[in-house]
């Protein structure tokens, strides 16, 4: 018997799951056991059980910011290993242990020593760039928070054991139909050494270039080992490895106790060349390694699938809750991950050739300066320092004024569903008459007229408010009631919703989407942009 689901993600990996998370948080209920019910939520994975052991394990700062919105980051962070700081190493010819060339020249000059010298340490993320650090855990793992998420918010469950045989799909029509029948039935290790630091570590020698990443629990590290050109992934065993990486240690003693995985794979880049069917709107949209593969060495795949997820999840949740309409939303999903993943490939392709050069002669890419530099544009890849339209919304320290509560502005940006308008009044001694003229605008213009009526008049588009100046001197009666409305069963006035920051953007609207992307940013006094903005978006509530 055919189906019919109103959405059918087909993968549970980290993509699929962000987009299934979000769903459940914007209350589509999951498809029904009777294939007789139409609608709801499919997700079909192939294997017959979750994932047990992930190859992608390193969660960029960026992706634990999503997990702090989704409520999930405390399990991560406590669980994780933090990757706080990389040592580069390098067999440099003719050097002391302090870098120091030494002799006159000669035929001697550059000859490798085949012992390992540390060049420099760098931070692991650039300071300033995230609230969040980088760190390491089991995808596994990962995906198990978001399985637990969607199934507490809105009772999803996975099918496992499906495989597709036949895919058909109606590009100008109104569904799409997958038939489907069940289907029955790099490396981590413990090792014991010399070389006693429990730091990301990368070393370039005659012999090759090696990644180490230390893993939580405080013994498992895993290696990425560069072999020797022409040889085939099917060719490589277990003890080709082994024996591979302890030449790499130069001077140090490599044993290895045990290796739970382990894997050999060709480096190539791949972009596919739509990320959607033609249709408007579309009905088949690609996410994560369905549209882009690359090299995994810069721990950018499931944190760029998981943001394809993330970003495309809430799209979904505004069509399907009748907020929106499919063909204004669900086309910009294309647009900007299509750009994302573009410049993913190009940042891997250089990224891989500054990893695979063995001399530091070569293009200077052994030198360790070029490469702690490329592993800071690394950490950048999925993160923005300031406010720019289509990045993510920085975050600042900033002081709660019901409570005193220091807190990061970030965490008042909750993925349940909800647009932002975070204002950023300057001194209030000087703003409040404008704020207040602002606040009943809103209220009436924007918020209201596209909020249900029976529900909390925050729970579509929350406005927050970020003063500067002296928190003492400020009270909250001196601020329009929207900005601390009456919720809840009870009608109790919710209070969380200002802030005092030391240093801000004065006289600022910020508006910002539920996946915490910047969307608009406007002046103070421009009321009618922002309103213009949200009827763009926005259905005309019935």
């Amino acid at each position: 018997m055919v189906q019919e689901v109103d959405v059918l993600i087909v993968g549970s990996g980290s993509a699929g799951l962000a987009a299934a998370t979000w769903l459940a948080i914007y209350g589509i209920r999951p498809s029904s056991a009777d294939a007789s019910v139409p609608g709801g939520v499919t997700i079909l994975e192939k294997r017959r059980g979750p994932m047990t052991l992930g190859q992608a394990d390193g969660v960029q700062c960026r992706t634990v910011e999503i997990f702090e919105s989704f409520g999930l980051s405390e399990a991560l962070l406590k669980e994780a290993y933090h990757v706080l700081e990389v040592s580069f190493w390098n067999d440099l010819a003719d050097e002391d242990d302090d870098g120091a060339a030494h002799g006159g020249g000669g035929e001697g000059r550059g000859r490798h020593t085949g012992r390992l010298r540390r060049k420099k340490y760098t931070a692991d993320t650039q300071k300033g760039l995230s609230w969040m650090p980088h760190v390491i855990l089991n995808q596994a793992r990962v995906n198990v928070l978001m399985l637990e998420k969607m199934k507490k918010e809105g009772g999803y469950e996975v099918s496992y054991g499906w495989e597709a045989n036949e895919v058909k799909v109606e590009d100008g029509g109104e569904w799409v139909r997958v038939k489907a029948k069940r289907v029955d039935g790099e490396g981590d290790a413990i090792e014991e050494r010399e070389w006693r630091a429990r730091k990301k570590a990368t070393l370039h020698s005659e012999e090759g270039a090696l990644l180490i990443i230390p893993r939580e629990g405080g013994e498992l590290c895993r290696f990425y080992i560069e072999l020797a050109h022409g040889t085939t992934a099917k060719s490589v065993t277990h003890d080709d490895l082994v024996q591979t990486a302890k030449k790499r240690f130069g001077q140090f003693k490599l044993e290895i106790q045990g290796t739970f995985w382990w894997s050999a794979y060709s480096i190539g880049q791949r972009l596919a060349e739509r990320f959607t069917t033609a249709s408007s709107p579309p009905h088949v949209l690609l996410t994560g390694d369905a549209c882009h593969t690359h090299s995994p060495k810069a721990g950018q795949g499931m944190n760029v699938s998981l943001q394809d997820g993330f970003n495309l999840g809430f799209k979904l949740g505004m069509v399907l809750s009748g907020q929106a309409s499919a063909a204004v939303v669900l086309p910009t999903y294309a647009h900007e991950r299509g750009e994302v993943a573009a410049d993913l490939i190009a940042f891997d392709r250089e990224w891989t050739q500054t990893f695979s050069a063995r001399r530091a002669s070569e293009l200077a890419r052994g030198d360790p300066d070029y490469f702690a530099n490329a592993f800071i544009k690394a950490a950048k890849y999925t993160a923005a320092k300031h406010i720019t339209v289509g990045m993510r919304m920085p975050s600042a320290q900033v002081v709660r004024l019901c409570d005193a509560r220091a807190m990061q502005l970030a965490t008042a940006l909750v993925a349940n569903g909800r647009w932002r308008i975070v204002i950023f009044a300057g001194d209030i001694s000087r703003s409040a008459d404008r704020l207040n003229q602002l606040g009943t605008y809103l209220e009436t213009a924007v918020v209201r007229p596209l909020t249900p009526t029976q529900a909390d008049v925050d729970s579509v588009i929350e406005p927050l408010v970020v003063l500067h100046g002296d928190r003492h001197a400020v009270r909250q009666e001196q601020l329009h009631p929207l900005f601390w409305p009456q919720t809840g069963k009870w009608r109790l006035r919710d209070l969380h919703k200002t802030f005092v920051d030391d240093e801000s953007w004065n006289r600022v609207v910020v508006i910002v989407r539920p996946d915490l992307v910047v969307a608009k940013v406007v002046g103070m006094d421009e009321f009618d942009a922002i309103a213009r903005f949200f009827k763009g978006v926005f259905l005309k509530r019935a």
